[in-house]
């Protein structure tokens, strides 16, 4: 019994031994390059999504808005059929097949397909569970008036960056810095809250324009077009007590929402940039 109480207790020593020098090679010896691995399991650098301010009328009414969109990309390396898969995204977005192909088979790790899909065509083609491709969410600057007010409204271009109008006159107003936040995530990769508001919004801009005046003024130019069969025309409305703009249209005109189809003698603000009798 002796015996069998001193290998007992010899063999429980060893094991707090063992188990204490584990403790000290992970707690102290290893304990710097351990944590770096676990923060890497553990912690993801997320961007921090970026919106542009909103535009309205004087009357709050909204001219320059933001849609909540998704953006397709691919691997081309972890595409196993790019033939079939760009006929299959060709048949959802309606591109041309040929370039979709180019795209899939780029020596690029990362290659944007296709930009801003709208949520029923992003669906469709998650469903076809092609592997290599993802979607990053995005946002789309949208004008619901369409071509009311385009000249002074300007537009962005396909990274929300300004180009024209009031877009561009007010862009550090509109726009925002982005930024970098890290995120825990659990053991499924899934993410964690962490409390952080992770899209960040420019200023928006409300402009002396009143929607309805504006409505009025495009409309007698159309009507004055038509009658006097002229090449050009333009018109602004302005309080003569305050000096503020309420209304000015030019024709020919353009959709915002449209502006790679637009010819640039429609994309002129005439009433800003031509010289006229007093």
């Amino acid at each position: 019994m002796r015996k069998r109480a001193i290998i007992l207790n010899t063999a429980i020593i060893f094991g707090f031994v063992a188990v204490f020098l584990r403790l000290v090679d992970l707690m102290i010896l290893n304990h710097g390059r351990l944590s770096e691995r676990a923060n890497i399991q553990q912690l993801k650098r997320e961007d921090i999504q970026v919106r542009r301010g909103f535009i309205f009328d004087r009357r709050g009414r909204e001219l320059g808005v933001n849609l909540e969109v998704e953006s397709l990309y691919c691997n081309p390396d972890e595409v196993a059929a790019p033939k079939a898969a760009a006929y299959d995204i060709s048949r959802m977005t309606g591109k041309n097949p040929e370039a979709i192909l180019a795209k899939l088979s780029s020596k690029a790790k990362f290659v944007w397909v296709e930009r801003k899909l709208g949520s029923e065509v992003s669906e469709k083609i998650k469903s076809m569970e092609i592997k290599g491709l993802g979607f990053i969410p995005d946002a789309k600057r949208c004008y619901p008036k369409g071509r009311l007010a385009s000249h002074i409204i300007g537009t962005v271009g396909i990274d929300n960056q300004a180009l024209e109008g009031v877009e561009l006159k007010y862009d550090k107003f509109l726009k925002t810095p982005g930024g970098k936040v890290l995120v825990t995530r659990d053991a499924r990769g899934r993410t964690l809250s962490t409390g952080v508001d992770m899209e960040s919004k420019g200023n928006n801009v409300i402009l002396t324009v009143d929607e309805g005046l504006q409505y009025i003024v495009e409309r007698g130019l159309d009507n004055a077009m038509m009658r006097w069969q002229a090449a050009a025309a333009s018109a602004i409305m302005m309080n003569p007590f305050t000096g503020e703009i309420l209304a000015l249209a030019n024709r020919p005109a353009y959709d915002s929402n449209n502006t790679a189809n637009a010819k640039d003698f429609e994309k002129r603000n005439r009433a800003i940039t031509d010289c006229y009798e007093p």
